[in-house]
């Protein structure tokens, strides 16, 4: 016999300390089946984590039902005894004029709104209601774009952004448990038109990759999924934690540069290795955005095989130069302001 879904959830929430007595925490509400679960399965939750409740709804504008669904939200919100803010982003208008994709502006734009809402009322914990589909889509999704474990291991039960949580409470949680469990108590929510939009890659590895897994290989795929990131991401824990000790020892900054002994990087296991490289990335860029498993290669070839001199040019302007036996990482426009200003040094020098 299943567990009741609330004590399933409730017992994840335990697992992984992601709620305190007497939290304060923003849920993002959309309207679907899965927001909507999520909200009224922390609302019956409430009492016990003595939590305070804040929803946030993000109208998109691309959709001719948004308005609708605002509507929806702000009923049943309405209806729990729940404080609501609804918020406006244009990402289509974003994503054209800045040339980036929907999806990823879209995001980051609601991210924004949810930092907004969440400084504006004092919370510190933002609630989402990503599941076991969506660990699995983003795992098949991650493969295909070609990532390394740090990108298998997908959507964390929790995540420090910005001096935020983020918390996932239904990772453990099937779309259709979800659902069946809205149905028995006769909650209604908001289909999205746009999950049917075939120029996405999620819709399309959620509508036809995962059936076609489901249906000739294996009818628990998605669930296989969900644990091997699961997995992924107890791995990986152990890895940076281990390489963020390794990586202070080694690290010598200088001049918006970081310098790290190459024969010292080299008696490393290449795990840790690989963990180091982001986190001096990370350090002068303050993400790894657009950086993937074959810049590493690269960069690795650079570590073992190329001369001195050597440079690696990564996404966003970051460079990866060896020289007198160190690895250097710097963006690209600090080296050359810097040699600018030392070749008008010697221009004045010489002039007087």
């Amino acid at each position: 016999m299943k567990p009741d879904l609330i004590k399933k959830v409730s017992k994840y929430i335990d697992t992984w300390r992601l709620l305190e007595q007497g939290d304060r925490v923003l849920v993002g509400v959309s309207g679907g089946s899965d927001s909507v679960a999520l909200a009224v399965l922390l609302h019956q939750l409430a009492p016990k984590y003595r939590l305070k409740l804040y929803w946030v709804h993000v109208n998109h504008q691309i959709r001719p039902e948004s308005g609708e669904d605002a509507d929806f939200v702000q009923s049943l919100a309405a209806r729990l005894g729940v404080s609501l803010s609804v918020e406006k982003i244009a990402p289509l208008f974003a994503a054209r004029s800045q040339k980036r994709s929907l999806e990823e502006t879209a995001r980051e734009l609601r991210f924004k709104v949810f930092e907004k809402v969440a400084e504006e009322v004092g919370i510190c914990r933002i609630a989402l209601a990503h599941h076991q589909n969506d660990q699995a889509e983003t795992v098949l999704m991650r493969i295909i774009r070609g990532s390394g474990t740090q990108g298998i291991g997908a959507m964390a039960p929790l995540t420090l952004w910005r001096g935020k949580m983020i918390i996932r409470p239904l990772l453990e949680c099937a779309k259709k448990e979800l659902r069946d469990w809205l149905i028995k108590r006769d909650v209604p929510w908001r289909e999205d038109s746009s999950n049917q939009n075939k120029e996405y890659l999620r819709n399309r590895i959620r509508n036809h990759l995962i059936p076609l897994l489901e249906e000739s290989y294996n009818k628990k795929i998605q669930e296989r999924l969900a644990t091997l990131a699961a997995c992924v991401q107890e791995d990986q824990a152990y890895i940076e934690s281990s390489s963020k000790d390794i990586y202070q020892q080694l690290a010598i900054r200088s001049e918006g540069r970081i310098h790290i002994p190459l024969n010292r990087l080299l008696l490393l296991p290449k795990a840790i290795q690989r963990q180091i490289t982001r986190l001096a990335i990370n350090e002068i860029q303050e993400n790894l955005k657009k950086i993937d498993f074959r810049h590493w290669k690269e960069v690795e070839d650079l570590y073992y095989f190329r001369p001195g001199r050597s440079e690696v040019h990564l996404p966003r302007g970051i460079v990866v130069q060896k020289i007198k036996e160190k690895i250097v990482f710097y963006r690209g426009e600090i080296y050359a302001r810097g040699s600018k200003e030392r070749q008008k040094t010697k221009t004045a020098t010489f002039t007087a």
